[in-house]
């Protein structure tokens, strides 16, 4: 998980980002924590655990890779 650059914001706090690899074609892109958390719950994941989410270039799944 990183941080990126904060930009200030009535929320105020900063995102956190997390890796994903997809198992097929290796694609790699961060995710951030608002979406990951979402996923979190409407999969019903338990605690943990990562969500899993679709690769953009090939349409097989991408996993959590660590920080």
């Amino acid at each position: 998980m990183k941080e990126r650059d904060h930009v200030s914001s009535e929320f105020d706090s900063p995102s956190q980002w997390y890796n994903y690899k997809c198992v097929s074609c290796k694609y790699e892109t961060e995710i951030e924590d608002i979406v990951v958390d979402a996923y979190f719950y409407s999969q019903g994941c338990k605690t943990g655990q990562y969500p899993k989410f679709t690769c953009p270039k090939c349409h097989n799944t991408m996993n959590h890779v660590g920080f």
